[in-house]
């Protein structure tokens, strides 16, 4: 197959599901899995060809198609491939498939099953075309898809209160964010008179851009990524959006939304790169970023949010690496990171399925009712903590040594969130899977849909019910890829870094430092096992006693940042609509009933005189007649 056709075929077969499911969706039904797993395969398979070309002959790029014409620039529709972008589109297409396969068991017997996939098809579409604009102008459009792509997808569970104010709040948040994606649009066609990314580059290295324009741009791009990689303070939407079905958060978490932010800061890193105040504010934002969020996890009841916190530390941890000068440890970790945190979210959604439940207070004694689902989530743990030989510990300690290199503080926010990292996942995995089985109702069952859904309620003590086969088999897939993953990026075949042409990319960082980390990851298992599952032996409820001795409604809350936010910018927002409201019912509305009244009396004035008298006729003609003559006399 061409690689010019495979790249439009990335694309249109997403595009064709999307369309086929959009028109005979009703028809289709059961079938509706099928279709979109067919799709996104051959999606699939066409990255890889566009894949092993890039490998071969380096960037593939379709001819352009004429689209707008804005003064002297002619903008065009046009896809392209680097190393980067085919990297991405592959990860892109594994994981999507893995979730589509997935989706067949998990939401077997749901209703609105085709809108369900048709949106995963749209979510897919819009990701790839993402990953392979050429310009800033068609990238900002896929852009777009995926916030309403994740809009419908979150919001699925129409019938439920807590799905649509999560859909809702993750589009307000994330498009706050893309404001200043959209004001570093404008400012590229003002100052550099093209979308293109190459001419952006070079308009930065030949100076034509200024340094100080520059950094304005960049932290313009930076905040419309943040808000889709969910880092502080934009992070808020990320644990709400929870409240999807489980194989959406998967696709979320793992290779499409929120890894959109981390890619478009690497794919555009030359700009980044330029400006040294932009890099600082990078990475600083991603070391703050994982620190915080690892706290906050440790905190949570839910297992999914718990993920869902994870998910935005080890963006930070991304970030960091972006901002440091790194743009191979990001790309690796991404990698990577999508591969066990798909495998952790599709085994959290085992375990609903399972039990009915994600809290982890009426969990307990999994590991002996679900070994399978067990080991999964125990490979998975242990990839996200970084613990040798799984892929998540080559990438995490390449982002350490980068930072301990590059010589920035940061370096030492990471190092603490080591032991936090392994802390709560050492509680997660103690609380499901480990100590006896727990019943009693959770305190704040039904607060989060995700936490209590009605299917299977109570189950947690008894027995569990099977895993479909084809919900293991994608399981069985992320696992041994979490398990090799991160062989691609060793000191002795640094294949991650030749393939993307970085030639220093394999930093060595001090020799203790990986051993220390290790460490540190131990320590926090080891935290875990004596406070919480030790400490549930001893007696104490759910293992939180102990930790009753920290501010844990704090942690459990998240700093109260949600709570700031309603009470600052979104109050501020509700008085000002108040306001609005004020002024359009009292002035507005009050001088258009002004100006109805007005008419009205005008007309019944007029309706009056016509009541087909000659006589009366006659006098208003004379009188019309004096007062013009007595004018003319007066002027004159």
């Amino acid at each position: 197959m061409d690689a010019h056709i495979a790249l439009w075929l990335v694309l249109g077969w997403p595009f064709l599901s999307f369309v086929v499911l959009l028109v005979f969706g009703d028809r289709l039904r059961r079938w509706a899995g099928l279709v979109g797993s067919a799709a996104v395969f051959l999606s699939l398979l066409s990255s890889t060809v566009v894949y092993l070309a890039v490998n071969e002959t380096g960037a593939v790029e379709s001819p352009p198609i004429p689209w707008l014409n804005l003064g002297t620039l002619d903008v065009t529709v046009q896809l392209s491939a680097d190393p980067q972008s085919a990297l991405m589109i592959v990860i892109v297409g594994l994981v999507s498939f893995l979730v589509h396969v997935y989706s067949i068991g998990y939401m077997q017997g749901a209703s609105r099953l085709a809108v369900y996939f048709q949106h995963l098809s749209l979510f897919t579409l819009a990701m790839l075309g993402l990953v392979l604009a050429p310009n800033l102008l068609e990238l900002y459009i896929f852009w777009e898809l995926v916030g309403l792509a994740s809009f419908l997808l979150i919001g699925f569970d129409v019938h439920r209160p807590e799905a649509r104010r999560a859909a809702q709040k993750a589009f307000l948040v994330t498009r706050f964010g893309d404001i200043g994606l959209f004001v570093a649009l404008w400012l590229v066609y003002v100052h550099v008179g093209s979308f293109r990314f190459d001419d952006l580059f070079q308009a930065v290295q030949d100076g034509s851009l200024s340094s100080t324009m520059t950094t304005i741009l960049a932290l313009f791009i930076f905040l419309g990524a943040a808000g889709k990689s969910g880092q502080f303070p934009l992070h808020v939407w990320l644990p709400d959006a929870m409240e999807g079905p489980t194989p959406v958060s998967a696709l979320i978490h793992a290779a499409t939304m929120v890894a959109a932010g981390v890619y478009l800061v690497a794919r555009l890193f030359p700009l980044f790169a330029a400006s040294p105040t932009a890099s600082l504010v990078v990475s600083w934002i991603g070391a703050f970023t994982a620190l915080f969020a690892a706290l906050v996890a440790v905190g949570q009841n839910d297992m999914k949010r718990v993920l869902a916190y994870s998910t935005i530390s080890q963006l930070g941890y991304m970030m960091h690496a972006l901002g440091v000068g790194s743009a191979a440890a990001a790309m690796f970790h991404l990698t990577t990171h999508a591969f066990f945190k798909a495998l952790l979210f599709l085994g959290a959604g085992a375990v609903y399925t399972a039990i009915g439940t994600y809290d982890l207070r009426r969990m307990g004694g999994l590991w002996k009712k679900m070994p399978f689902i067990g080991m999964v989530f125990l490979l998975g743990m242990l990839a996200l903590i970084g613990i040798p030989p799984l892929s998540g510990y080559f990438s995490k300690e390449r982002i350490l040594a980068q930072s301990s290199v590059s010589g920035s503080a940061g370096f030492w926010l990471l190092l603490a969130t080591v032991p936090l990292t392994a802390l709560y996942m050492g509680r997660m995995f103690g609380l499901a899977f480990l100590g006896p089985p727990r019943g009693e109702p959770a305190p704040d069952a039904g607060r989060h849909g995700s936490a209590t859904r009605a299917v299977g309620a109570g189950r947690a003590a008894g027995e569990a019910r099977p895993v479909p086969t084809v919900m293991r088999a994608p399981l069985w897939v992320l696992s041994a890829l979490t398990v090799i993953a991160g062989f691609v990026e060793t000191e002795a075949a640094p294949l991650f870094s030749r393939f993307l042409g970085i030639q220093a990319a394999n930093v060595h960082g001090p020799r203790w430092l990986a051993v220390v980390s290790t460490a540190l990851a131990l320590l926090g298992l080891f935290l875990a096992y004596a406070v919480f599952v030790q400490g549930e032996a001893r007696g104490a409820r759910a293992g939180t006693a102990q930790a009753e001795r920290i501010p844990w409604a704090w942690l459990k809350h998240g700093f109260y940042i949600d709570a700031l936010y309603a009470r600052g910018a979104a109050a501020g927002a509700s008085a000002l609509g108040r306001a609005a409201q004020v002024v359009d019912r009292g002035v507005l509305e009050g001088l258009v009933a002004l100006t109805v009244g007005a008419v009205r009396g005008f007309g019944y004035a007029l309706s009056r005189l016509q009541n087909g008298q000659i006589q009366r006729y006659n006098l208003i003609a004379l009188l019309f007649l004096v007062v013009i003559l007595l004018a003319y006399v007066l002027t004159s």
